[in-house]
């Protein structure tokens, strides 16, 4: 598991993560990139965090088509293009499986997209929502949404409300670990 947080300041986003990695229960001595900034020639860049399974990561950076979502005119338009072509890369990847519980396809994660001041989620069922001001998904989201919204009200630097926020959640949750890797957009 892992932690991402983002956070919208003045027109940019922060985003945060922390850098442990681990299958299941068990714990991997490596660290490994959560979050991934795609530049697209001339265009936005996209930041793209990952909570869950690293291989959603890697297939979507592989074979989705980041230059189409970038040309999306708006946000709607944005997440509309990346959910329904996240959907269809992580069904040929076999990273998609039928939830009985849900009903419906799920992933094993969920993703953070930072995009022309915008801050969006992707929850675990491919379903995604643009985020007013802040955001956090994966292991200790609770402590990180929560220190989000403390430090936004108080006016916090971007990149420092999102490092305390994954800080927050390494310190609360077993399953988070440092270093912490900050970007922007």
């Amino acid at each position: 598991m892992s932690i991402v947080a983002g956070l919208k300041v003045d027109g940019r986003v922060y985003m945060a993560s922390d850098s442990y990695m681990a299958v299941g229960e068990s714990i991997l001595n490596t660290q490994g990139a959560k979050i991934f900034r795609i530049e697209n020639k001339g265009r936005s860049p996209i930041l793209l965090g990952v909570s869950g399974l690293s291989m959603i990561g890697e297939a979507l950076l592989k074979h989705l088509d980041w230059r189409s979502a970038a040309r999306a005119k708006n946000s709607q338009d944005f997440i509309w293009f990346f959910t329904q072509q996240a959907s269809e890369v992580l069904r040929e990847s076999s990273l998609l499986h039928y939830d009985e519980k849900e009903r419906s396809e799920v992933m094993g994660g969920s993703l953070l997209l930072a995009w022309k001041g915008g801050l969006f989620l992707v929850d675990a069922g491919c379903t995604g929502t643009e985020l007013v001001t802040y955001g956090a998904v994966g292991a200790g989201d609770n402590a990180a949404s929560g220190v989000l919204w403390l430090l936004a009200g108080l006016g916090w630097e971007g990149e420092r409300a999102v490092r305390a926020a994954v800080d927050a959640a390494c310190a609360t949750n077993p399953f988070c670990r440092p270093p912490i890797t900050v970007m922007e957009v």
